[in-house]
């Protein structure tokens, strides 16, 4: 998997194996075990599988919960807002 951390304005990407990487992320790496296990009793394989054909990841940089909405700013440089009345936008 691919481990993404924002150091000094920059985002370093580190790569490591599900059963190898350092002691500082193992509470995430737990997450991602519990979020894999999910996918797999809930979705169709070959749902889960075209994800892997995917040139770059697209992962959040930023993210901020208001009263009104949930903002997040992708890799991608998208941002996505989540309002509390179930609408969504994309800009």
């Amino acid at each position: 998997f691919d481990y993404y951390e924002r150091k000094e304005k920059e985002d370093v990407k580190q790569s490591h194996l599900i059963e190898e990487y350092p002691k500082d992320i193992e509470k995430k790496v737990t997450l991602l075990n519990h979020f894999k296990s999910y996918l797999d009793q809930n979705f169709k394989k070959e749902e889960i599988e075209h994800f892997e054909d995917l040139p770059e990841l697209i992962y959040v940089k930023k993210w901020i919960k208001t009263r009104h909405a949930k903002m997040f700013r992708l890799s991608n440089k998208v941002v996505q807002v989540y309002f509390k009345d179930k609408t969504e936008i994309l800009l």
